[in-house]
């Protein structure tokens, strides 16, 4: 709820005239939309962060590259395609309203788009970093928040010492309210900065055991094309390799979005601005290109939040960034996490493969506390994952997946199959087959369930538009869980059924 009310605020921010809340009004629904559904919370300020930020900083089509597209959230593999292929042909272009022209895109998506982009010129000259050209094209923005509930509860109220002393968590130790301050420079495309401070309702601020004011606090830069270097990020940042089998911190996007977008794809080191205080690195990250091969190298070192038994081991993971109470301050920060891996990327026309290999350890031992459910849990202070993936792109086919190892041998594999027949005709088939052995903490791929373990399934989904006015989405998802799973102490299968029917009256 406090996710989806901060979006309703945003994006009424920005609606200073109804001209400008129709031109935009479409993608912020849709992200309202997933919000509903199966979408962490996380997931969707990444995602409203990401573009908001790319809306405010359209991208250029006579200039745009394949890679920005690529890191665009809303073109599938597919559309990605034929957009770069149209642009190819076609520049320069001199409407935004070409885009209809662009096959395998239909009519509302080209409008969900269109507040990204703008039309410059067809070559732009390197203006460097040059301080007046950094004043007078550099992009300051601030946003500053504050929420205060009108309703009394009860962690602010008044207790005897009696009290405390015998329950010393019932009362917060910070006021009520919650602030957010956020600041973030840009220049054109080579320079992103920015500062995150948050306060969540009840953390103390500027109290005598809070000095540092907000609780929490994340700085980021990124630099694109200095040197050799196609990117570097410094601080915090977000890494999604291949198909996530081994490695993705970026958003996942639930299944019932579209049909034709179930393949990912390797991405660029990307900036993290939200105020979410888990599912990041916090170091260095570098991207270098040579001919047809693309590198990535990352190393990060943060402190975060663990659950720990009697005997100071890692029971699991504390998420929630709430530092409140004393028991919740007591597990701030408690334990130090540390990760270090690489990408090494092999593009050629149609073909792209990829290795991948993440290695992390703590400070402490990760023992979940043993029950039935999580007898196949990873139970070490370090992990190991590797993974080779791939895809082939044809007009109108793709087929891409991924295979990865871990460190105790179990092998996990995805693999998808998308096929359009023609511009009102879709096919998807996708293939996952998750061990229950299979560990690996920093993986988020296509499931079912919260983690790439303990998965096999079988997905078939469909698009089509018989008529103009008329499209259907459809999908089944076969699963079957092999092991036991929590709050299920047997073995057990799904059956995930979607239908969506739209018929679009007018155009209003």
């Amino acid at each position: 709820m406090k996710n989806y009310l901060c979006i309703l605020l945003l994006a009424l921010s920005f609606g200073f005239s109804g001209a400008i809340w129709a031109q935009h009004e479409d993608w912020r629904k849709f992200v309202e939309q997933l919000a509903e559904e199966e979408m962490s919370e996380t997931a969707i300020e990444n995602m409203y962060e990401e573009l908001l930020q790319l809306e405010n900083n359209p991208l250029n089509l006579n200039t745009v590259t394949r890679e920005q597209l690529e890191n665009f959230p809303l073109l599938s593999m597919e559309e990605v395609e034929a957009l770069f292929r149209f642009l190819e042909r076609n520049r320069p272009v001199y409407t935004l309203f070409e885009l209809r022209n662009v096959p395998l895109i239909d009519i509302k998506t080209v409008e969900m788009i269109l507040p990204f982009f703008h039309i410059g010129e067809t070559e732009k000259k390197d203006a460097g970093l040059q301080a007046a050209d950094l004043r007078r094209n550099g992009r300051h923005e601030a946003q500053l928040r504050f929420d205060k509930t009108l309703t009394p509860r009860a962690g602010y109220g008044e207790f005897s010492d009696s009290i405390l002393e015998r329950y010393p968590n019932r009362k917060y130790m910070g006021e009520d309210f919650y602030t957010s301050l956020r600041y973030s420079f840009r220049y054109r495309n080579k320079i992103q900065m920015g500062i995150t401070a948050e306060k969540d309702a009840g953390e103390p601020f500027f109290k005598p055991d809070s000095p540092k004011g907000y609780d929490r606090y994340g700085v980021h830069l990124i630099l694109n094309n200095i040197g050799k270097l196609k990117t570097i990020a410094l601080g915090d940042y977000r890494l999604s390799f291949g198909q996530g089998l081994v490695l993705n911190n970026d958003f996942m996007i639930s299944k019932s979005w579209s049909t034709g977008n179930i393949a990912r794809r390797t991405q660029q080191p990307k900036r993290h601005f939200s105020t979410a205080e888990n599912g990041f690195f916090r170091g260095a990250a570098a991207v270098a290109e040579m001919g047809y091969f693309s590198i990535t190298a990352f190393y990060s070192n943060k402190r975060i939040d663990a659950n720990l038994s009697d005997e100071g081991d890692i029971t699991s993971f504390k998420d929630d960034g709430l530092h409140r109470t004393p028991l919740e301050i007591e597990k701030k920060k408690n334990t130090r996490e540390q990760a270090a891996g690489g990408n090494i990327n092999f593009r050629k026309r149609r073909l792209q493969v990829g290795v991948s290999g993440i290695f992390h350890n703590y400070n402490r031992m990760y023992n979940p506390t043993l029950r039935d459910y999580n007898l196949y849990y990873l139970r070490d202070s370090s992990n190991f994952n590797a993974s080779i993936d791939y895809s082939y792109q044809l007009p109108g086919v793709i087929f891409a997946g991924e295979t990865a190892i871990a460190k105790n041998g179990a092998v996990a594999t995805l693999n998808a199959l998308q096929y359009r027949f023609s511009g009102n005709l879709s096919f998807s088939l996708l293939h996952r087959y998750y061990p229950i052995s299979y560990n690996a903490l920093y993986a988020q791929a296509f499931s079912e369930g919260s983690s790439v373990q303990n998965e096999h399934g079988l997905y078939i989904g469909a698009g089509i538009r018989p008529f103009p006015k008329f499209s259907a989405t459809a999908y089944v998802d076969f699963v079957r869980f092999p092991w036991l799973k929590y709050g299920i102490d047997t073995p057990s299968n799904a059956i995930d059924l979607y239908f969506l029917g739209t018929y679009t009256l007018s155009r209003q």
